[in-house]
């Protein structure tokens, strides 16, 4: 799980994501609305949001309403058909917190890194 990740503002434009997705190496960025999440921005959602309607548009059109979310004790043999997709990201919450952010990237990685005897 990604834990040192940032989230984007319920009122934030597509600028605002466009300037923060060239900062970081974060893909999908929660959005959220004071302590609760409202949504996911992903990168393709972005750059789509970007060529309709330009950098000043904001990401709540374009942000996915429904994600996928997880809680954090869940088993990894329940996680790995919702993650199976290339892109795929899920949010780590716990009792509506956000913990962190797991994608099909840092999930292949982990399993890459058990299989030759690393435990991370």
């Amino acid at each position: 799980m990604l834990t040192d990740f940032r989230t984007l503002l319920h009122g934030s434009t597509i600028r605002d994501a466009a300037n923060l997705l060239l900062a970081s190496a974060q893909q999908d960025f929660p959005v959220v609305h004071g302590d609760q999440v409202v949504g996911l921005l992903g990168r393709n959602a972005l750059l789509r949001g970007m060529a309709l309607e330009g950098p000043d548009s904001y990401i709540a059109s374009h942000m996915e309403r429904e994600f996928a979310s997880i809680a954090p004790e869940k088993d990894l043999s329940e996680i790995l058909p919702l993650m199976a997709n290339t892109g795929a990201c899920a949010l780590v919450m716990q009792d509506e917190k956000l913990l962190g952010l797991l994608t099909s990237e840092h999930l292949s990685q982990f399993l890459l890194l058990r299989s030759v005897g690393l435990q991370p």
